[in-house]
């Protein structure tokens, strides 16, 4: 595929596919706006000094890792790391369809979900290196120490607290019922439908739906949102 977009992702064993919410807010987004790209696989290990070697400038602070996924290799070969800094170059290569990032939603969005990830997905963090390569576990396993302030993803994963998260189930259910659906923004998806979708996207993959039924059914449009929103999230 000549000068195709190329999406770098997180290798997983036995070709699980992308578990990421954040390279699943890259992905959808493509997806949304129908850019043709391909998919290549890094193992954890390998993205610090790969990234470094093809001259990529390290997240700035306070983002903990310099080099992550999702990156994308743009059509004019420059590269573009973080999902936020994707999908304004994609709408900037593609205005059309529009992602509506510059309205607000998107913020509110990922405001939610960061209550979600700090006190839902901890719980599912020690499944994460099952889906894994031997080499990416073990990365894994050690770096997320620089998350966890030292201990394991296991004892991490006891701040799971669902009282906790309330306040981002909450958020969400306001998104979506504030402009009558079926979309965030109402008739019109937009990218932070996308950021919402994307966190629902780790627990089906891991499959624990048990996680993931519970926070459906908060509201019945979180479910309703997720299908009408599921086409984009595809492999």
């Amino acid at each position: 595929m000549a000068n195709a977009l190329v999406l770098f992702d997180v290798k997983s064993e036995n070709n699980v596919g992308c578990y990421s919410p954040h390279v699943w807010k890259a992905r959808s987004s493509l997806n949304f706006k129908g850019i043709p790209y391909r998919v290549e696989w890094v193992e954890f290990p390998d993205i610090a000094p790969r990234w470094k070697a093809m001259g990529i400038a390290p997240n700035p602070p306070p983002e903990i890792f310099e080099y992550t996924c999702p990156t994308v290799q743009m059509p004019d070969g420059s590269y573009v790391m973080e999902s936020r800094r994707i999908t304004a170059a994609l709408e900037a290569l593609q205005p059309l369809p529009s992602l509506h990032l510059d309205n607000g939603y998107a913020e509110r969005a990922q405001s939610a979900v960061d209550i979600l990830l700090y006190h839902v997905s901890v719980g599912v963090m020690p499944f994460i290196p099952d889906l894994l390569t031997p080499r990416s576990r073990a990365w894994y396993h050690e770096e997320r120490k620089k998350v966890t302030g030292g201990i394991s993803i296991t004892e991490f994963a006891n701040k799971f607290d669902w009282e906790k998260a309330r306040p981002g189930l909450i958020q969400v259910k306001e998104l979506l019922n504030e402009n009558d659906g079926p979309y965030i923004l109402g008739k019109e998806p937009s990218f932070a439908d996308f950021v919402i979708v994307s966190f629902w996207q780790l627990f089906k993959t891991l499959g624990r739906h048990d996680v993931l039924d519970q926070m459906m059914a908060f509201d019945k449009s979180f479910r309703a949102h997720a299908e009408v929103c599921d086409k984009w999230f595809t492999l």
